[in-house]
């Protein structure tokens, strides 16, 4: 998917709608996030759509940065925060390419999400280019939050679904919890969670581990 079908895409949809029809995503999410974030500090949230995790990171008293690539998701998200009187929580609200973080300065977050963007960059050359911007950013020892899909997960919603494409239906992702400058990240899932995602979406071993170089 190109950029600019992304960013029709998104500027049409209701993602923040779609987080609150379909929760179990954001609970779950929500849940591995708190475990392990620092009792506070700065925290990106990179791919942010509107801010739903955003906003609730700032619920919680952490500074945030917002970026997305779709200028009325981060629109949306200003709005949010204003209606939330969550404004003074927000460093700042990006239109930013996941693979290009210009404007960040190095070692900066006390922890960061991107969960997003890695499910719409369809080339191995831009995953790494994202996953290296948010090492770039990111403090050492800090922690990093990243979602991703399948492709049997796509290929599934659409036999499921064929009028809408590859919309997501339903959906439970997986979380990788990175610490950076550690060389190894681990899929976390606790027992409820696995026997969702093995029944429901695909067969996966929860305990692998994989190499980022």
């Amino acid at each position: 998917m190109t950029r600019e079908r992304i960013i029709d895409y998104y500027s049409g949809f209701d993602e923040w709608g779609r987080l609150e029809r379909e929760p179990l995503e954001f609970i779950i999410n929500m849940h591995y996030i708190r475990a392990h974030l620092p009792a506070a500090g700065l925290v990106l949230d990179n791919g942010a759509g509107p801010g739903k995790y955003a906003m609730e990171l700032a619920r919680d008293g952490y500074r945030v940065t917002l970026s997305d690539l779709t200028p009325a998701s981060v629109d949306i998200a200003r709005q949010k925060a204003k209606a939330y009187d969550l404004t003074k929580q927000f460093e700042g609200f990006h239109v930013l390419d996941a693979t290009r973080l210009e404007g960040l300065a190095d070692d900066t977050y006390d922890a960061s999400l991107m969960l997003g963007p890695l499910y719409h960059l369809q080339t191995e050359q831009d995953r790494v280019a994202a996953v290296r911007e948010l090492h770039r950013v990111t403090k050492r020892g800090s922690m990093v939050y990243i979602a991703m899909q399948s492709r049997m997960r796509m290929a599934i919603n659409s036999l499921q679904s064929p009028s809408t494409g590859n919309r997501i239906i339903i959906w439970v992702p997986f979380v990788l919890l990175w610490k950076r400058g550690h060389s190894t990240i681990r899929i976390r899932a606790d027992s409820q969670v696995r026997i969702i995602l093995t029944f429901r979406i695909f067969n996966h071993s929860w305990s692998s581990t994989d190499s980022i170089r």
